[in-house]
């Protein structure tokens, strides 16, 4: 963060005019990290510099709010967006508001925001419908966001992504229904050939608890020194051996590691679990 204000120091010096996408990038480094005075101050200069406010920067208030859970005041801004005159679209932030409340399994607040978009002519894209399959899954119906995923492939109004299909094989490995868990990932190979990130990191933990009931079973948990989590092991190999940095570019959360990045869980979430397990 400080080479990118440092950076910034410099072009102001050498003439150079900012940018929406320059304020923008650096409004999010300071969003993701809940700092609201820095994002604030940013929008602040922005206007400063006659630098067209666009609803990516908005976004990052959002963000910034969200992340320092201050959730009026993210909903406050995103409300008062509706009726700026800002270039581009506002679904994201309030996609951010359902995505937080979902994680928070907060079902009134997700209802009042669908309810607000529908209400603001807001046409609903491919993470909104994540968030409101996450937002079942969390609270263990599975199924009926399975409901979801099915209905966007009949209505083909959005396209249903793999993190579509990641999000209900998250719900099936908390539910550690394991027959699901293997029938969807065979869905993510059949639709999109090879799988991501994070179904992958899915699909290790459910070997991983696969591989512990067996040892339970055998009688072998109290011998640590021969333990081998073989399914495991040998699916973490296949990861590792089918892994291209191109699927680190991603918008996508790795599910199950704390809403942590691709780009920055892999490789060692997984070897995390790896080693929490044995």
């Amino acid at each position: 963060l400080s080479g990118t204000f440092a950076m910034f120091k410099k072009m102001i010096e050498e003439g150079v005019e900012p940018s929406s996408h320059t304020f923008g990038i650096m409004m999010g480094l300071c969003a993701n990290r809940g700092d609201v005075t820095h994002v604030r101050d940013l929008l602040n200069l922005a206007q400063q510099h006659n630098v067209q406010i666009t609803a990516p920067m908005i976004d990052t208030v959002v963000e910034a709010y969200c992340n320092n859970s201050e959730w009026e005041m993210a909903e406050h801004v995103a409300e008062t967006c509706l009726g700026l005159d800002v270039k581009g679209s506002r679904v994201r932030m309030w996609n951010i508001l359902l995505w937080n409340y979902a994680f928070r399994m907060d079902l009134e607040a997700i209802s009042r925001i669908r309810s607000r978009m529908d209400a603001a002519g807001l046409e609903p894209d491919d993470m909104t419908y994540s968030a409101l399959m996450l937002s079942l899954v969390l609270i263990g119906q599975t199924d009926s966001a399975r409901r979801i995923l099915r209905a966007l492939h009949r209505g083909r109004r959005v396209y249903a992504t793999e993190f579509h299909y990641a999000v209900i094989l998250y719900g099936y490995l908390k539910d550690r229904n394991r027959d699901m868990v293997h029938i969807i990932f065979r869905e993510i190979k059949d639709r999109f050939n090879q799988p991501g990130l994070g179904s992958r990191l899915l699909v290790l933990k459910s070997q991983i608890q696969r591989d512990l009931q067996l040892l339970a079973q055998g009688g072998q948990v109290g011998n640590h020194a021969n333990i081998r989590l073989e399914n495991s092991e040998k699916f973490l190999a296949e990861t590792l051996a089918d892994y291209h940095s191109t699927k680190l570019a991603t918008k996508y959360p790795l599910l199950g590691s704390g809403r942590m990045s691709a780009r920055k869980g892999f490789p060692a979430v997984y070897y995390e679990y790896m080693i929490s397990a044995y």
